[in-house]
């Protein structure tokens, strides 16, 4: 018992620290940004964002946690990021090329990762990694709420842009930003057909070519990935816009180099996993 209520105690104070680096960036995140008035009180859209991201992760966990079910967590994350784009693009003061260009860019990121993950999700039965978490109230809130934090950070640059109250024009940098986008996704998509491809064969060992293939798209996800957010961040300073505090193209840029887009959410579940079960 008291290695359970010391448990508990651990990972509600991990939760409380994922809401407060929430804060923190969305704190920073709303310096020079646009703010929208509700009931006669104005609020940084950025902030707005923030809520939305945690919210509807929060929302969409009482159902799951219910049915002790993780089939609808990569599809939440997937709408947390379009809702998120949305609701900052229609907020904010003006709609120019630059800020619609990077809502598309990172909406179809997200829509096509969120879905691909729910099929296979859907079609595998589950997943794995939560098998030993969605019975446990606060291990799979904290789950659904590190989700909620991913989606803040890896948009936090793109956000910041769109929400700022600096405009300035499309220029060969947001270009260049756009083909490197581009590149990697197809190079995502690629990637992940592959290892689909790769996990169809109930007999991977018996197949050289298999394993080459499998290779090939782990690395190629990883570039995919790498490309795929980074670029958008980057027009964010070289474009004009001033930087925000607390460097918010760095760390939305780290979460998005990992090996995977997903990581902090993943290293917490398997090392919540190795260490608990």
């Amino acid at each position: 018992m008291p290695d359970s209520r010391k448990t508990g105690r651990r990972h509600l104070t991990s939760l409380l620290l994922a809401i407060m680096l929430v804060a923190a960036v969305a704190l920073a995140g709303s310096n020079q940004g646009s703010v929208y008035p509700i009931a006669g009180v104005h609020i940084p859209v950025f902030v707005l964002c923030a809520l939305i991201a945690l919210g509807l992760n929060w929302i969409m966990f009482l159902p799951s946690y219910l049915a002790r079910t993780e089939h609808y967590f990569d599809l939440t994350g997937s709408l947390t990021f379009v809702t998120v784009m949305l609701t900052a693009l229609m907020l904010s003061p003006s709609q120019d090329l630059r800020v619609v260009t990077l809502t598309l860019l990172v909406c179809i990121w997200a829509t096509r990762l969120g879905g691909f993950l729910f099929l296979r999700v859907r079609t595998d039965g589950g997943d794995g990694r939560f098998d030993a978490i969605k019975g446990d109230f606060l291990r799979f809130l904290l789950a659904w709420t590190l989700q909620g934090v991913w989606v803040l950070l890896s948009s936090a640059a793109a956000l910041a842009a769109i929400t700022s109250t600096n405009r300035v024009e499309m220029g060969p940098v947001a270009v260049a930003g756009i083909v490197l986008w581009a590149s990697g996704f197809i190079v995502e998509v690629a990637a992940d057909a592959q290892k689909r491809a790769f996990r169809a064969d109930s007999h991977p060992a018996h197949h050289p070519r298999q394993r080459s293939s499998h290779a090939g798209s782990t690395r190629g996800k990883t570039l995919g990935r790498r490309c795929g957010l980074p670029d958008l961040q980057g027009q964010n300073t070289a474009a004009g816009s001033p930087p925000a505090p607390l460097n918010l193209q760095l760390l939305s840029k780290r979460t998005a180099d990992s090996a995977d887009i997903r990581t902090p959410t993943v290293i917490f579940l398997q090392n919540q996993m190795a260490h608990y079960s």
